[in-house]
């Protein structure tokens, strides 16, 4: 296995700056319960549901798919070191002022109703694309729950309660369906939506203060939708770059769309395995990690997130995405299952940490871009064919590596994985974790709503377990 020297990395850049069985658990309703939760008619799972998982499911395989949720597993200890922790560095910091200029057009007080129906938006100007404008109004509740959790969480209760009590999760099939070019753009918004709404109950749920009945009939709802939804729909049919698979079995940068693989996918690994072990809801568990074994394979053996690396000016930007995403699922098996999941070699022989690593290594070095680059992917309109002269002049010395970061930042490394920050950078995460800038970064944006940070010291140890 290939070791990755990061000590230079780092030196400049400190200079530079888862057939679901009866459960019971524990369910914050407002009078804190135990309430029986019997199973549901849920349809078995069908394969061809997720063809990029089908097709490669023999070859991906982990032993996560043969794991059995827990029913008396919370993913909090103490639920009071949760809100205190709000309470002391990110409740009443998230006002309205720390939004940025790309939300400037974007109503959020038309948000919850454009992310309950799944397809208006009335929330931001004619022209604008559906998956951004639900990215931004995700963005837009998320500030306002940080800044205000106990009366902001009512954005997220209405998300859920209009979706449980108007089907819309039941009919997603027939409104994409009913979408004509615009299938791929629904199908992106919708199920990044029921990642993230997935994780944020999970971890919030206590807030929500739903009785019994009402969870339970959202819990149904996440598992009918989990072993219903037939993403491919929205590609098939719409010629090779949309139809074609990522090639898992030996990752490259895609040669189609990269949503078999990318983003999407990594969402709904982190939403569905955090909400599967919160709920004891093996259905929607079993989903998550479909999703969890795509996303691995998609690092190949030089320790690269295929999926997005090859996007030129955006390929760091991108490939970040994957840091925190890492650290929410390593917090999540190991404190269920004791599973050192940062640690694990996937089918290329390498782990999730050094994937880490390697995002900072890139930072320093971003030639190490360039085998994976396709122009067509680099869509960066203000650098719309420079990347590759830009490496030139950081090579000649002439530019600092920081003009192809984007939105990359060391503080967003080591602030948003705190637990992977603790475990490979040790010294300097001494001198971060000190910081307390609460970012709850989502692939580069306030998406999550939540917080790993938060979610790692609510538990019985500051970070990763020993």
């Amino acid at each position: 296995m290939q070791i990755f020297s990061v000590i230079g990395a780092v030196s400049l850049l400190i200079l530079c700056g888862q057939v679901q069985a009866q459960t019971t658990f524990r369910f914050g309703s407002s009078k804190d319960t135990t309430q029986e939760i019997a199973p549901q008619d849920i349809p078995p799972y069908r394969p061809y549901l997720n063809p990029q998982h089908a097709g490669y499911s023999d070859v991906i395989k982990t032993r996560y798919r043969n794991l059995i949720v827990p029913t008396d597993f919370s993913l909090i200890d103490d639920w009071g070191a949760m809100l205190r922790f709000h309470d002391d560095h990110i409740t009443g910091r998230h006002g309205d002022e720390r939004r940025g200029a790309k939300y400037s057009d974007t109503n959020v007080d038309q948000c919850v109703h454009d992310l309950s129906t799944t397809v208006t938006m009335t929330s931001v100007p004619t022209g604008q694309e559906l998956p951004w404008a639900a990215a931004k109004c995700h963005a837009m509740i998320s500030q306002r729950f940080n800044n205000a959790p106990r009366d902001a969480v009512d954005q997220y209760r209405q998300i859920l309660l209009y979706w449980q009590q108007n089907g819309v999760l039941e009919d997603a099939m027939s409104t994409l369906q009913a979408q004509r070019r615009d299938r791929g753009d629904y199908d992106y918004a919708l199920r990044s939506s029921v990642a993230k709404m997935m994780a944020h109950y999970a971890v919030y749920h206590r807030l929500y203060r739903f009785e019994p009945n009402e969870h339970r009939k959202i819990d149904t709802m996440f598992s009918r939708f989990s072993n219903r939804y037939r993403y491919y729909t929205a590609y098939d049919g719409r010629g090779s770059h949309f139809e074609t698979l990522c090639d898992i079995d030996r990752p490259k940068t895609p040669r189609g769309t990269n949503d078999h693989c990318g983003s999407i996918n990594t969402r709904v690994a982190v939403g569905a395995t955090l909400y599967g072990l919160e709920f004891a809801n093996q259905v929607v568990f079993d989903h998550g990690i479909r999703s969890v074994e795509i996303m691995l394979a998609t690092f190949d053996k030089h320790a690269m997130y295929t999926s997005q690396i090859g996007r030129g000016m955006q390929g760091l930007s991108y490939a970040d995405q994957i840091r925190p995403a890492i650290d929410q699922l390593d917090f999540a098996l190991q404190k269920a299952f004791g599973i050192d999941f940062v640690n694990e070699q996937n089918i290329h022989g390498v782990t999730p940490g050094e994937v880490y690593v390697r995002l900072l290594a890139v930072a320093n070095d971003p030639k190490l871009m360039l085998p994976y680059y396709r122009s067509d992917r680099d869509h960066t309109a203000s650098y719309e064919g420079q990347f590759l002269g830009l490496i030139d002049e950081i090579e000649a010395g002439n530019e600092h590596p920081r003009v192809v970061w984007e939105a990359f930042n060391l503080a967003r490394y080591f602030h948003t994985s705190p637990g992977l920050a603790k475990e490979f950078h040790p010294e300097l995460w001494q001198s971060y974790e000190q910081q307390v800038q609460d970012w709850v970064y989502d692939f580069g944006m306030l998406f999550t709503g939540f917080s790993i940070r938060a979610l790692r010291l609510a538990t019985d140890s500051e970070g990763r377990s020993s």
